[in-house]
C-alpha cells in the first residue's frame, strides 16, 4: 500500500512539474516579449492547428501539457487544443515505436492527417472557441515595474501569484485524485480481461478505456496489436480518444472543455473504429 502511495505520489509531482514548468516558461516569455508571441499565436488559428497537431505528435505528454497551458492562456483555441488531443496517444508511442515503429508511424501519421481536418473544421463551425475559460486575455500584468523587466517582480506577480497560487493546487489535487482513484479500480478490475473475441466489444472497451487520462491502461491494446489480437482500427480508436496524461491538467482548469473534448473523440474513435472493422482494417 505504502509503495503505491508513494508511486501515485511521484506520478502526480511529475505531472504538476512539468505543467507548472510549461506555464512559467510560458509566462516568463510573454513577460519578456511584451506579448508578442502570443498576441501573433493569436492572431493565427490555422497556424495554431498546425502547432497543435505538431505538438500532439511528440511523444509523451509534454507537447499535451504545453498546449493545454496556451490554451488555459487564451493564446490558443479550442480547435486548436482538440487537434493536439486528437494526435497525442500519449506515452504509449514509446512502446509502439518499440514493438512496431512501421505501423507506429502510420498511426501517427494518420492522427495527425485527422487532427489538422477535425481542428479545421471546428475553426470553420465554432462560435465559442474559448470552452470553460474565465480569463479574457493573457495575464500581461502592466505595471510599470513590469515593463522594467525585473526578474524579482516577475517572480511574484507571475510565478508566485499567478502561476503558483492560481494553478498548482488545482493541477496537484486533481491529477492525485484521478491517479488514485484509477490506481485503486485497477487492484480490484482485471481490464485485460474483459477482452473478449468480439471485435465489437473490444472497440467499445478501447472508447471507454480511451477516456481515462492516465498513460498506462491504454497499454493494453498496444500489446494486444502487437500480438496480433486485435486489427489496426481497434488501437487507432483508442490513440484518438485517449491522451495520456496530458488532459489532466485540462481537467483541473476546465470540466467543460475536458468533457467536450472527450466526447467529440469518442464519437470520432467510434466512427473511425467502425468503418475499419467494416473493411477490414
Amino acid at each position: 500500500m505504502l509503495e503505491q502511495l508513494y508511486s501515485i505520489l511521484q506520478q502526480t509531482l511529475t505531472i504538476t512539474a512539468f505543467v507548472i514548468g510549461m506555464m512559467i516558461v510560458i509566462e516568463f516569455i510573454n513577460v519578456k516579449t511584451d506579448g508578442l508571441w502570443s498576441s501573433k499565436l493569436q492572431t493565427s488559428p490555422w497556424a495554431q492547428i498546425l502547432i497543435g497537431a505538431l505538438m500532439g505528435v511528440i511523444p509523451g505528454c509534454l507537447g499535451t501539457y504545453t498546449m493545454v497551458s496556451l490554451y488555459v492562456h487564451r493564446v490558443v483555441n479550442f480547435p486548436a487544443l482538440m487537434a493536439a488531443l486528437i494526435a497525442t496517444a500519449g506515452d504509449e508511442v514509446f512502446f509502439m515505436f518499440s514493438l512496431f515503429p512501421a505501423n507506429a508511424l502510420k498511426i501517427i501519421l494518420i492522427l495527425f492527417v485527422v487532427a489538422i481536418a477535425v481542428g479545421a473544421v471546428l475553426q470553420m463551425t465554432m462560435k465559442d472557441k474559448y470552452i470553460g475559460l474565465s480569463e479574457k486575455e493573457f495575464p500581461l500584468h502592466d505595471e510599470p515595474e513590469c515593463h522594467n523587466h525585473n526578474h524579482g517582480h516577475f517572480l511574484k506577480e507571475h510565478v508566485w501569484n499567478h502561476v503558483i497560487k492560481v494553478h498548482l493546487p488545482k493541477i496537484f489535487l486533481w491529477s492525485f485524485s484521478v491517479i488514485l482513484i484509477i490506481t485503486i479500480l485497477e487492484n480490484y478490475i482485471d481490464i485485460q480481461g474483459f477482452v473478449s473475441d468480439n471485435l465489437y466489444i473490444v472497440l467499445l472497451l478501447a472508447l471507454l478505456i480511451g477516456i481515462i487520462p492516465q498513460s498506462g491502461p491504454h497499454l493494453v491494446f498496444v500489446l494486444l496489436f502487437s500480438n496480433g489480437t486485435i486489427p489496426l482500427c481497434i488501437l487507432l480508436a483508442n490513440s484518438i480518444v485517449q491522451d495520456g496524461h496530458g488532459a489532466l491538467p485540462l481537467l483541473a482548469e476546465s470540466r467543460k472543455a475536458f468533457l467536450l473534448s472527450k466526447g467529440m473523440k469518442i464519437i470520432l474513435g467510434a466512427a473511425i473504429g467502425t468503418i475499419g472493422l467494416l473493411i477490414g482494417i
